[in-house]
């Protein structure tokens, strides 16, 4: 198993979390961030079209992923609404091995 679940209890803002696992006699350290970024398009007006508007929400979205903080990895990318202002993002603190 590589991956597990944990639910988090929503507090509705940007939260540092920290998990320790331990596996037999050895103990993991993981922090994690989740990190909520505006998700509208004030630029865009009534007459674009769809698929113009969802490029820039992509565009959008690689930008605040490729210029975060280097020491952080992106983990998962939440699924916003249709009416959503933000979108959600979890980091996951890189080891220094």
């Amino acid at each position: 198993m590589k991956d597990l679940t944990i639910p988090i209890p929503n507090s509705g803002s940007a939260d540092r979390i920290e998990v320790q696992v331990k596996l037999g006699a050895k103990k993991f350290q993981y922090d994690f961030r989740v990190e909520s970024f505006p998700w509208v398009e004030d630029s865009m007006n009534e007459s674009d079209l769809n698929i113009e508007k969802s490029f820039n929400k992509i565009e959008y979205l690689k930008k605040i992923i490729k210029d975060y903080d280097n020491n952080w990895e992106l983990i998962q990318i939440f699924t916003p609404s249709n009416k959503s202002k933000h979108i959600q993002l979890l980091f996951r603190q890189k080891k220094n091995n």
